[in-house]
């Protein structure tokens, strides 16, 4: 099976290949969709971050982004630190989704931040 790549900055048309591949029936991975839909769901993700920013992190069962924002932008350390809670488990969602894609010769990941999150390598 042939990976494809999509990343870069913001504006920069990952969408647009995103949705080119898309349309040539190449089903696309897109890791900050998925990187939100487990912060919101998965529970190891939940249990680390609210370990780590208390049992306000979820309010009523959400995700509270001002309060994660406001950790995440406190420090560059706190970014290390969550990116190592959700980027593995985004990378581990990613290979149970390529197992999913095994009819497909060529699959698509969009990621803007590819490299820092570890995915050139899956």
């Amino acid at each position: 099976m042939i990976k494809i790549a999509v990343t870069g900055g913001i504006g920069s048309g990952k969408s647009y290949i995103s949705h080119l591949l898309e349309d040539m029936h190449i089903p696309v991975y897109n890791a900050d969709n998925e990187a939100k839909r487990l912060t919101a769901s998965d529970a190891g993700i939940r249990g680390e971050l609210i370990a780590l920013l208390g049992e306000d992190v979820y309010k009523g069962g959400l995700l509270n982004k001002p309060l994660l924002a406001s950790y995440l932008f406190s420090a560059p350390a706190h970014v290390l630190q969550i990116n190592s809670i959700i980027h593995p488990r985004v990378r581990k969602d990613f290979a149970a989704w390529v197992e999913r894609q095994q009819k497909c010769e060529i699959v698509g990941m969009e990621s803007a931040i590819l490299y820092e999150a570890g995915f050139q390598d899956t």
